[in-house]
């Protein structure tokens, strides 16, 4: 009960903070002032939280993170060197070191490349019923077996882990394993319980049977 409340206060904090950062977007350019941080002069200070543009960029990128790290979602091991998780699942990274995760495929938009030391892919697409799906899928087995060359583990992730990141997931396993949708849709359900293509994947992924 005592680290439920911590965490929900936590989350209190964090958000407060977020949203004092995200809502002072106006710059005193009239006469330099010192950052509150840095203690750096500048003419660029964001007005009333009294920060340069360097160490507010910074501070939001960190605090965001941290937001994120306190909703942590593990990823789900899925066969050989593939993990599958949404975009909670790449913002630990203790825990991405200790599954030796140094790869990092993003099926998706406006996600971000947390971490400096991993090898990331960012592919960008929609989960929709018009989004054509195969033209990417040699592109992202292509850097799946590019982590496995390099004896690492990869994350595959999109925004929730279900649709986008899984559709590629299933393409490895029929291209690798030849076999067919149904049969790697099924093993793969069984690993990520919550995994859902969409129809048009769905039938992109039958069509490469």
């Amino acid at each position: 009960k005592q680290n439920s409340q911590i965490f929900v206060e936590s989350k209190h904090v964090i958000n407060s903070l977020l949203h004092k950062l995200q809502s002072k977007q106006k710059l005193y350019k009239e006469s330099a002032m010192n950052c509150t941080i840095c203690n750096k002069e500048s003419n660029k200070i964001y007005d009333n939280i009294n920060l340069c543009e360097l160490c507010y960029q910074t501070n939001i990128k960190q605090l965001n993170l941290f937001n994120a790290s306190l909703a942590y979602e593990p990823p789900n091991y899925i066969i050989d060197n593939v993990y599958l998780g949404s975009q909670k699942s790449g913002v630990d990274a203790d825990k991405l070191f200790e599954l030796n995760i140094k790869y990092v495929l993003i099926l998706g938009k406006g996600m971000s490349r947390n971490f400096d030391h991993i090898n990331y892919k960012l592919i960008e697409i929609d989960d929709s019923l018009e989004q054509n799906i195969s033209n990417y899928i040699k592109e992202a087995l292509d850097f799946i077996a590019e982590s496995h060359n390099n004896d690492s583990n990869i994350l595959v992730h999109c925004v929730s882990g279900i649709s986008r990141s899984a559709s590629i997931v299933i393409a490895y396993i029929m291209d690798k394993y030849k076999i067919n949708y149904d049969r790697a849709f099924a093993y793969v359900k069984t690993k990520r319980a919550s995994v859902c293509p969409n129809t048009n994947f769905i039938d992109q992924l039958t069509n490469l049977q």
